[in-house]
C-alpha cells in the first residue's frame, strides 16, 4: 500500500510544468520583480488610506444616524403626549359641552313655555260685557 501511494506522488511530481529561470540582476542591483513590488507596496499604502478615509466617514454617517434616530425617538414622544393631553381636554371640554347643552334645553323650554302661554292667552276670548240699562226710576205720582 505504501508503495501504491509513492508511485501517484512521484507521477504527480513527474507532470509539474518545468521551471523557468530567474532573470539576471539589473546593474544598479535590483531586479524588476523588486521594482513591481515597490509600486505594489505603494498602491498597497494609497489603498489603506483610502480604506482608512472611508471608514472614518463611516463613523461620522453612524453618528449621524445615531442623531437622527434620537431625534426621531423624541418627536414620537412628543407627539404622544401631545395627542394624550389633547384627549384629556377633549373629554374634559365634552362634559362642560354636556352641562352648557342641558343649560340651554331648559332655557328654551322655559322661553317656549312662556310664549305658548302669551299665545294662547291672546287667543282666549275676554269675557264680553254686557251693559244693560238699569231700569229707569218710576216717577213718582203727582
Amino acid at each position: 500500500m505504501n508503495k501504491n501511494n509513492l508511485q501517484l506522488v512521484d507521477l504527480d511530481a513527474s507532470d509539474a510544468p518545468p521551471t523557468t529561470p530567474q532573470p539576471p540582476l539589473a546593474s544598479d542591483g535590483g531586479d524588476d520583480h523588486s521594482r513591481d513590488m515597490d509600486k505594489l507596496i505603494e498602491r498597497l499604502g494609497k489603498l489603506e488610506n483610502e480604506v482608512h478615509a472611508i471608514k472614518g466617514s463611516l463613523d461620522w454617517a453612524k453618528v449621524a444616524f445615531a442623531f437622527m434616530g434620537a431625534v426621531i425617538l423624541a418627536g414620537f414622544g412628543l407627539l404622544a403626549t401631545l395627542s394624550h393631553n389633547t384627549s384629556s381636554k377633549v373629554d374634559g371640554i365634552s362634559s362642560k359641552i354636556t352641562e352648557e347643552f342641558r343649560a340651554q334645553r331648559a332655557d328654551q323650554a322655559a322661553t317656549i313655555s312662556a310664549l305658548g302661554n302669551a299665545i294662547t292667552a291672546t287667543k282666549q276670548q275676554s269675557p264680553q260685557v254686557i251693559l244693560v240699562p238699569a231700569p229707569a226710576p218710576e216717577k213718582a205720582p203727582k
